[in-house]
């Protein structure tokens, strides 16, 4: 899974534990805002009768005078689901229903039942009760919410019924709050999408002089990627176990001398040491970054150190024991201590550390294995390893597999082996990116090789598409007046369309090659007869 569609699943989850929160929590406010807008309303109603008709009994009031007063209160107050006035003896001087509001006279029936039967009764002014109405003969006409407001007026009485309907204010402010949350989700999402790029080495900018009349996007390749490699994931949890032997050397040691320092390089090729674990005080410190702390064997101290020979440095003060499997040098313990380091204790510090070196070898050799170093990717050996073991379990199981090999050899063919590397380690993730399909990139040979489990090869060319088009619309920051512009050729092969499944390899070794024929790019697919 991709860093991108997991930033898409994490906003999903919030938003959507976010909303419910919402909406547990903002609920009874708004049903209290809405009640207090109901009381309002029945205020102005209540007002409105006083100011036309005053201390008049209601029992003498004419029916023209108080269809006159009806005209009027609708006016006022539009969204009255019915309003009935009667006098002492529940005599009914006029009645209304709102037709949009109350569509079933069943309801109006049952509410003026009820109303007259004095089971609306409220004994405190100004108060309301909350009744629910259903309609036999109408099925969408189902416990329907109304506020009923039962005015005592002295000479009889005005009932007042409001549907429960937010208005447009409560509504407007739950929307924007919901638009609120959602934008600030989404701000937080794209910041650690920024800011995991950023972590990464591809500095992304649209360029103004795109190269075909496309859109063309530029990455620096010139920072480091080893934080994005593909297969760091991978790498890392094999490191996990030998984090535990290390750890538990180092507070051996530790105890028994109480050294300022203790540190562990290992071999990262090119005749480089790494610096990959370190102890001080009590905090042990694993290193992911390969720039963090590296040495030089290209030297007479790096030479020393691959014939096995511990080193004292600084008049005894540090040591460093090379760790030597088998006639090879894995790596080196560095020990600085506040005294002198006596023989005695250098050559207990190597026995301790013989616990260690079978640990260590035991990475090395996964991590080889695993790992095409100079690209990131992982390597040509654990790909053709996977692709067997896919074959076997896809023809058990009867589904089917694809492979794609990507080259841009024409774009890097005058570039040094280092600046090779360099792009291939910058374009890697980028189709790592694109590819929404259980998959792996591997370095295989000059190719860019992504083994698809479980993906035919309709499926497939879809991917091959989604590689090629952001491919095309790439170029790689070289030097400050340098671009290297991309153009990819793809090779597509799937088991359901290759002719034979053992073969899809080398059909889409063939297909490359055929794409490799053309002068811009291209895209050859296994459903092509080779």
């Amino acid at each position: 899974m991709t860093y991108r569609t997991k930033i898409i699943i994490t906003g999903f989850l919030l938003s959507f534990i976010s909303l419910l929160a919402y909406a547990t929590l903002r609920i009874d406010f708004f049903e209290k805002q809405l009640a207090g807008n109901m009381k309002k309303k029945n205020g102005t109603i209540i007002r409105a009768y006083q100011k036309t008709f005053g201390e008049k009994e209601i029992k003498t009031l004419k029916n023209d005078d108080l269809s006159v007063f009806l005209n009027t209160l609708n006016r006022l107050v539009s969204d009255t689901a019915m309003l009935v006035i009667a006098d002492t003896e529940k005599n009914i001087k006029i009645s209304s229903k709102n037709d949009s509001l109350i569509r079933s006279s069943e309801i109006y029936d049952l509410i003026m039942l009820d109303y007259t039967g004095n089971k609306l009764t409220i004994k405190e002014p100004g108060g309301f009760i909350v009744r629910y109405y259903t309609s036999s003969k109408n099925e969408n006409q189902k416990n329907l919410k109304y506020y009923i407001f039962n005015n005592n007026m002295g000479t009889g009485s005005i009932l007042a019924v409001f549907p429960h309907k937010p208005d447009r204010v409560i509504l407007t402010r739950a929307g924007l709050e919901i638009a609120l949350i959602l934008l600030i989700i989404f701000i937080l999402c794209m910041m650690a999408f920024i800011i995991h790029s950023r972590q990464g080495s591809v500095v992304v900018v649209k360029d103004e002089t795109p190269k075909t009349g496309h859109s063309t996007t530029t990455v620096n390749r010139t920072i480091d990627r080893e934080e994005r490699s593909v297969v760091r994931e991978s790498i890392s949890m094999v490191s996990e176990g030998l984090s535990a032997y290390v750890y538990d050397l180092f507070r051996e040691i530790s105890t028994a001398l109480h050294p300022e320092e203790l540190s562990l390089f290992v071999t990262g090729g090119r005749n480089t040491l790494i610096k990959l674990f370190e102890y001080r005080g009590n905090s042990f410190l694993k290193i992911d970054s390969p720039v963090f702390d590296a040495m030089d064997l290209d030297t007479d101290l790096g030479r020393e150190m691959l014939s096995g020979t511990p080193i004292i440095l600084l008049k005894g003060k540090k040591a460093v024991l090379p760790l030597i499997h088998e006639g090879s040098l894995l790596g080196t313990i560095h020990i600085s201590a506040a005294g002198t380091l006596s023989g005695e204790e250098i050559d207990r510090v190597e026995r301790m550390s013989r616990t260690v070196i079978k640990q260590l070898s035991e990475f090395m050799v996964l991590s080889n294995v695993m790992t095409d170093r100079a690209s990131g990717m992982y390597s040509e050996t654990y790909f053709k390893m996977k692709l067997n073991e896919t074959e076997r379990g896809m023809l058990k199981s009867k589904k089917h597999f694809s492979v794609i090999l990507i080259s841009i050899a024409r774009n890097i063919r005058n570039l040094n082996e280092d600046e090779k590397n360099a792009v291939l380690k910058t374009i890697a993730p980028i189709v790592d990116d694109e590819i929404r399909e259980n998959h792996m990139i591997c370095r295989y040979g000059r190719f860019i090789a992504v083994l698809l489990p479980e993906s035919g090869s309709i499926k497939t060319g879809k991917v091959a598409r989604r590689i090629f088009r952001v491919l095309s619309e790439l170029r790689v920051k070289m030097s400050d007046e340098e671009y290297l512009d991309i153009t990819p050729f793809i090779g597509v092969a799937s088991s359901d369309t290759a002719p034979e499944a053992c073969n899809v390899l080398n059909v889409a070794q063939k297909n490359i090659d055929l794409a490799l024929t053309r002068e811009d790019g291209n895209i050859q697919d296994s459903r092509i007869k080779v």
